[in-house]
Order: C-alpha cells, then sequence, then structure tokens
C-alpha cells in the first residue's frame, strides 16, 4: 500500500513578485503536488495584507502578518496597529516574519529590537505563534 505524503509549508511568501506571471497557477495546483496547506508570511504592512488576500481564495493557504527586521527603519508609526487588527481575521494564523537581522544592517539594531518586543508583546496579547 502506498500512501501520499501531505507537506505543510510551514514559511513561504506567495505573495512575492516572483511569482507575478504565474501565481495563480501555482496555488491551484499545490494540492496536486502533495501541499496540503502552506502559511504565506508578511515582511511589512503591505505584504501582510496581500498575503490575507491570498487565503480568501484558496482554503489552504494561511497567513503570517508582521514586520520583518529589514522593514523596521521603513515602518510607519501606525503600522504595527494595522498589524494588531490583521491577526484579529481568522485566517491569519501567526504572528511574523519577525525577529533580528543584522547581518545586512538594512535598519539599526536598537530599532529592531525595539519593534520585536513590540511584536512579541501583540502575539502574547493575542495569543499567536510567532515566526522568527
Amino acid at each position: 500500500m502506498t500512501e501520499k505524503t501531505l507537506l505543510f509549508d510551514s514559511h513561504c511568501h506567495l505573495d512575492d513578485g516572483q511569482f507575478d506571471q504565474d501565481r495563480q497557477a501555482l496555488l491551484d495546483g499545490l494540492p496536486a503536488l502533495g501541499i496540503a496547506a502552506c502559511l504565506t508570511c508578511g515582511s511589512d504592512l503591505t505584504s501582510s495584507k496581500a498575503s490575507l488576500a491570498l487565503t480568501r481564495d484558496y482554503p489552504y493557504i494561511y497567513a503570517a502578518a508582521g514586520i520583518h527586521p529589514h522593514e523596521a527603519a521603513k515602518a510607519q508609526k501606525d503600522d504595527l496597529l494595522q498589524i494588531a487588527a490583521l491577526l484579529d481575521e481568522e485566517k491569519v494564523v501567526a504572528l511574523g516574519e519577525i525577529g533580528l537581522d543584522f547581518y545586512y544592517d538594512f535598519s539599526p539594531r536598537a530599532l529592531q529590537e525595539e519593534l520585536l518586543n513590540k511584536q512579541l508583546d501583540l502575539a502574547l496579547e493575542k495569543n499567536l505563534p510567532v515566526v522568527l
């Protein structure tokens, strides 16, 4: 007896521009490839909203909303409030992609640390896991 293995992709960025040409075909084809579900992660407010939008058309896609450390310096004052609102959406099941990333120094360390702490507090408040 051969069993089909179903996979869950726990971290992808399906809103990425590299998928613009064939996103719908890619997403439509996931079940046939054995992908039972996937979590598409935001890296800023715009990509978090785009990730949520993808969940509306595909029952096997879930979203994470958050601000990646590379984007910390670009984040606007109310972005975190809007991320908090996204976390109340049924198919937003995690806060992410968040963390610290000192390799490229796209955002000052202190700002990354401050944003990470705020987002961790938000995850606790919303009782959601984080994608680091």
